[in-house]
């Protein structure tokens, strides 16, 4: 099982869940880091943009029957938005943990730009432990279905998580790396060519941190702003001490864990509890919009 889709009459919600990494095709499409150049259908002027070859394939490369996983996903739900009062007062969330992160992240992205299907804007992406998806035409793409209100992501990482912290580079450019040759040849093909091979993450970064001495605190942040606008949280922000790079805790595996992922985001429920999506994107999203510009927050 992929996906599953499920109805929610309380919260009013038709969610969408992918699963992460199982079986050793799903490690494989992890892996194939090639950026697969698409038509931008938010900005067709700007030149096709830059998805993860691996996650596009998974959810969009068309299969024998003609009908690709995103289609057929979207056929379950919309025949589920056919109700009216669904249509009026239920809206599309959809969610996953790290390839499923990933998964729900591009599903988002293509169900907010399609005019194909009747359902209510925003769509609310929850994506957990992703890696990144897409390069800057990617990243600016999914910034302005944000800025028109059509979706909203929040994209929980745990700090020292190493899944979220890729890929950070195309297989293009971590070739050039390693070949002067090879570099100097797409450098004089295309000056920009480096830029066009970094991977953007996207979204509102809800980002859990846990202190040696077990205390749980989170910083807040947009993917998109030109200098990251980020709100601590932890319980004495300014009692913090300067960490040495010795000190300083790298990635660990377990920190990709679902169950570590659970206990963060119980440790910080209650700081968290008052802030609500749409008033972070008012004024995270907003600030950096203005700025017109836009870097990375891994």
């Amino acid at each position: 099982l992929v996906y599953a889709v499920g109805v929610d009459p309380i919260r009013k919600r038709v969610t969408v869940a992918f699963r992460g990494s199982v079986t050793s095709s799903d490690f494989l499409t992890d892996a194939s880091i090639t950026l697969n150049r698409q038509e931008n259908i938010v900005f067709p002027d700007q030149g096709n943009i830059g998805i993860h070859n691996g996650f596009y394939d998974y959810l969009l490369k068309e299969r024998k029957g003609g009908e690709n996983k995103f289609q057929e996903i979207m056929k379950h739900v919309s025949e589920l938005f056919e109700d009216s009062e669904r249509q009026e007062t239920f809206r599309l969330y959809v969610t996953g943990h790290s390839l499923g992160g990933a998964l729900a992240t591009l599903f988002s992205f293509y169900a907010a730009a399609s005019d194909d299907y009747s359902i209510p804007k925003p769509i609310t992406c929850v994506s957990v432990a992703s890696p990144r998806v897409g390069e800057g035409l990617f990243q600016r793409a999914f910034m302005s279905l944000e800025e028109q209100g059509k979706l909203r992501h929040l994209r929980i990482a745990n700090d020292g998580d190493p899944v979220t912290l890729m890929p950070t580079s195309s297989s293009k450019k971590l070739w050039a790396m390693l070949s002067p040759i090879s570099y100097v040849a797409f450098k004089i093909s295309d000056r920009e060519f480096e830029e066009k091979e970094t991977y953007k993450h996207t979204g509102i970064k809800l980002k859990l941190k846990k202190s040696k001495d077990g205390e749980r605190s989170c910083e807040i942040a947009y993917s998109g702003a030109a200098k990251e606008d980020r709100v601590d949280v932890s319980a004495d922000s300014k009692s913090k001490s300067r960490l040495s790079f010795r000190q300083k805790d790298l990635p660990e595996v377990s920190n990709h864990f679902g169950n570590v992922y659970c206990d963060n985001l119980e440790g910080v429920k209650d700081k968290i509890a008052g802030l609500s999506l749409n008033q972070l994107y008012l004024t995270k999203a907003a600030a950096a919009s203005s700025t017109g510009d836009s870097t990375e927050s891994p």
